[in-house]
């Protein structure tokens, strides 16, 4: 094993979503200190922009629903001819992930509806949730049906937001199979 202190673990970008908490906990139980994850998104020259924000995104949720202390990301920007860095297309979607589960701990997987991956993160009694369609959505979205509270809002990845009429409690989102944010609403209806 691995004595205490600190680790730090870069998990490349070919690691999919689903085997991330897999290996942060083989870290984790290997040291009696604290594991901090490094995630590299894909290249999107490679995968194409969408492509990579998407996993991007999940890979960022699967490693905050694992143990680890801290999650690291390469600064999204490039140089240009002049040094001067400018941001990538990852940069706003960075952003927007980091500030909606700032001060937020993990609160676990939710079920609200079929085909549809969730994540709650709670900040107090206020929760975001972070939630993708697993099934194709060409056709049309799949239905999120969420019971909550508060005064939610829909966030894109690039923190464009729409707010969310509340009818009993209870709301009905489109899931796409490009990750969304739920954020405002009550952690304790969730």
């Amino acid at each position: 094993g691995v004595s205490a202190g600190a680790i730090s673990v870069f998990f490349p970008e070919t690691l999919l979503p689903d085997q991330l908490p897999l290996y942060a906990k083989e870290f984790a139980g290997a040291t009696s200190g604290t594991v901090s994850v490094v995630l590299r998104p894909t290249d999107a020259g490679r995968t194409g922009y969408g492509a990579q924000w998407k996993d991007f995104t999940e890979r960022f949720v699967s490693a905050l629903s694992t143990s680890v202390s801290r999650v690291d990301v390469p600064m999204p920007v490039e140089f240009d001819s002049q040094g001067m860095a400018q941001p990538t297309p990852l940069f706003p979607v960075l952003r927007t992930l980091a500030g909606a589960v700032a001060g937020s701990s993990y609160a676990g997987r939710l079920s609200i509806g079929e085909g549809i991956e969730a994540h709650l993160f709670r900040r107090g009694e206020v929760g975001t949730l972070i939630f993708w369609s697993t099934v194709d959505t060409t056709s049309g979205p799949v239905r999120a049906e969420v019971h909550l509270g508060g005064r939610p809002v829909l966030l894109d990845l690039f923190g464009e937001a729409t707010e969310v009429p509340v009818a009993g409690g209870r709301v009905s989102v489109p899931a796409y199979e490009m990750p969304q944010i739920l954020a405002g609403v009550d952690a304790e209806l969730c």
